[in-house]
């Protein structure tokens, strides 16, 4: 393998990681908003979970657009994608019964990703 793409590989490689890492932290900031809105929707802790769920979106959305700028696969995006919309399951979920299943198909959902990035990146 060339110096060049050893290094294409490594961005690549780099860039799947900060996406999943990304998606993570977005999930744990949509589940504090979640269980902040149930305990007291007016609170200042919800207007600052808001604030932090927001933020990290635009994480996540930053790391996914500079992901599939470096790994313009289409099965990829889709993987991403579905991932990301995942979790926008998570905070619509009415009850704590609805957060588990929907929290257990963003876990499926980067787990797929993932498991196609490293496919990918072999």
């Amino acid at each position: 393998m060339t110096a060049r793409s050893e290094k294409l590989r490594n961005e690549r490689l780099a860039s799947c990681s900060a996406f999943a890492t990304a998606l993570t932290d977005l999930k744990r900031a949509v589940v504090s908003l979640w269980f902040q809105r149930r305990d007291d929707p007016e609170s200042k802790g919800t207007r600052l979970a808001w604030i932090e769920a927001d933020r990290l979106g635009a994480t996540a959305e930053a790391a996914r657009f500079n992901m599939l700028l470096l790994l313009p696969e289409s099965s990829l995006e889709r993987l991403a994608n579905d991932a990301f919309d995942s979790i926008e399951r998570i905070g619509r979920a009415s009850e704590r019964a609805d957060l588990i299943p929907a929290e257990q198909r963003f876990s499926d959902a980067v787990k797929s990703f993932i498991e196609a990035a490293a496919r990918t990146l072999r």
